[in-house]
């Protein structure tokens, strides 16, 4: 059933068979200020310490209102709804994790979802589990030179039919306090298609703080 697979591949909320090769911007990404000079070095060679590509999830950290469309059935509109998501950096800045509430069509649905920077493999890995299914939909990233434009590729299987869809997820910012969450999917190799659009807005209360 399309709608349970949709729904599994949310998100804040990200979001294929070859893994997405790790962007070189992501060493240009800024450095978080310090006093010590010697720490960017020491936390590059430490495995356990965060590194800028980590301080780039902390981005994203907070309280949002979401508009999610959600496309069914090609040439036809979009299914809307409403949710909210919580952002939180873990472990002293080394994962970013979401919490995601909505309803949709008398149902609800949440969501949770992990993401971090892999500095043995040199890449962004997402995982994300949800209400519509007991599967784990795991992925691979990067992240754009400017900054703005987070991309994961993965695959996951249909809850329905048990077959492998390839999926890819962007997290798009646009402004400080906006950001679009798009997912798109191919299945039996046919075309790349839209399957998500998710339009975070940082609440005002959570802005303040």
């Amino acid at each position: 059933m399309r709608i349970s697979t949709t729904l599994s591949c949310v998100a804040l909320a990200g979001l294929v068979a070859a893994i997405a090769p790790l962007l070189r911007s992501q060493d240009t990404a800024p450095v978080p200020p310090t006093s010590d000079a010697n720490a960017p070095a020491e936390a590059a060679n430490d495995p356990s310490s965060p590194v800028q590509q980590h301080a780039a999830l902390g981005r994203f950290e907070g309280d949002w209102t979401v508009k999610a469309k959600l496309f069914l059935e090609p040439g036809k509109p979009p299914q809307e709804a409403k949710g909210k998501s919580e952002f939180k950096m873990l472990f002293g800045g080394r994962y970013l994790r979401e919490k995601y509430e909505s309803s949709f069509m008398g149902s609800e649905f949440e969501g949770l979802g992990l993401i971090g920077f892999d500095k043995v493999r040199r890449t962004y890995v997402a995982n994300w589990v949800d209400t519509m299914s007991t599967g784990f939909a795991l992925s691979d990233g990067t992240l754009s030179a400017d900054g703005n434009t987070f991309e994961f590729r993965g695959t996951m299987n249909d809850p329905a039919t048990g077959a492998a869809v390839a999926f890819r997820w962007t997290k798009v910012w646009k402004d400080a306090d906006n950001f679009v969450f798009s997912a798109f999917e191919s299945r039996g190799g046919q075309a790349e298609a839209l399957t998500m659009e998710f339009a975070y807005k940082r609440k005002p209360e959570a802005k303040k703080k």
